[in-house]
C-alpha cells in the first residue's frame, strides 16, 4: 500500500510543491516552484 509519504517544498517561499507517494520513510524533498522560478528568471534577465 503507498501512501503520501514524501512532500516537495520550495526552498524560496517554503510552499509545498507536491505531495509524493512512496513505500519508503517519510522524507522531504527541497526544490524551487514555479512562481519563484519565474521571479528568479525575471530578476536575472534585469541585470
Amino acid at each position: 500500500m503507498q501512501v503520501k509519504q514524501g512532500i516537495i517544498i520550495c526552498q524560496a517561499c517554503e510552499e509545498v510543491i507536491a505531495e509524493v507517494d512512496g513505500a519508503e520513510a517519510v522524507k522531504t524533498w527541497y526544490g524551487v516552484c514555479a512562481g519563484c522560478s519565474g521571479k528568479k528568471r525575471m530578476s536575472e534577465g534585469e541585470r
